[in-house]
């Protein structure tokens, strides 16, 4: 009887400890799938943030391509208005050596908000002026007397051209054989090059 007594409780032992470790190897299972869950929850967020960033700069493209094609041929230099002017004892040009830049813009309406003007030659580094606001350091409107004026700047409307005094003095006037012009539309769109034109100095 006590031998039936002890075999009872030794298969409840065991019978205990085989539930215990079924029980124990399940809650290490639904751990593991927890964690490859988890896991891959987190692999698709860094998935979706990088094609979401990837889909943003290929969209921005995409209007900038469509916009700056669109304005295509509307934005050239006037030669009759670019070209060089050296310093000389007149104070009218402040002693100082002069790019003047002829801008004029066709009919199509748009929103010219500035422009880039790149000027050098083939033999020395070119130099990058950006022209985006109403008033740039050593920028001028050429007044009515063809002399740097104000330094209010404006650009011109459709139909329109306006023409701009560009102090190089630092740049060395010799250093100027041609230059470029890249628009600036709609606040901060920066488009390729509109035109490039060579320049000397006036005679």
């Amino acid at each position: 009887m006590i031998r039936k007594i002890n075999n009872r409780k030794a298969y409840s032992r065991l019978h205990f400890e085989v539930h215990s470790r079924a029980g124990l190897l399940k809650f290490k299972r639904s751990q593991t799938e927890v964690i490859v869950t988890v896991l891959l929850i987190l692999v698709g967020i860094v998935a979706v943030g990088f094609l979401s960033a990837w889909i943003i700069n290929l969209v921005k493209g995409n209007l900038k391509s469509t916009a700056c094609f669109d304005i295509a041929g509307q934005i050239s230099l006037d030669m009759g208005n670019t070209f060089l002017v050296e310093g000389t004892s007149n104070l009218d040009y402040m002693h100082s050596d002069w790019l003047y830049l002829g801008l004029q813009r066709s009919g199509k309406d748009f929103n010219l908000t500035g422009f880039n003007v790149v000027y050098g030659n083939d033999f020395a580094t070119d130099r990058k002026l950006k022209i985006a606001s109403s008033s740039v350091t050593r920028v001028y409107l050429v007044n009515s007397t063809g002399k740097p004026g104000s330094s209010n700047l404006i650009f011109p409307d459709s139909g329109e051209e306006r023409t701009y005094a560009i102090n190089i003095t630092a740049f060395g006037i010799d250093n100027i054989n041609k230059v470029s012009i890249y628009p600036i539309i709609e606040g901060t769109l920066e488009c390729e090059k509109a035109d490039e034109q060579s320049v000397s100095l006036k005679a």
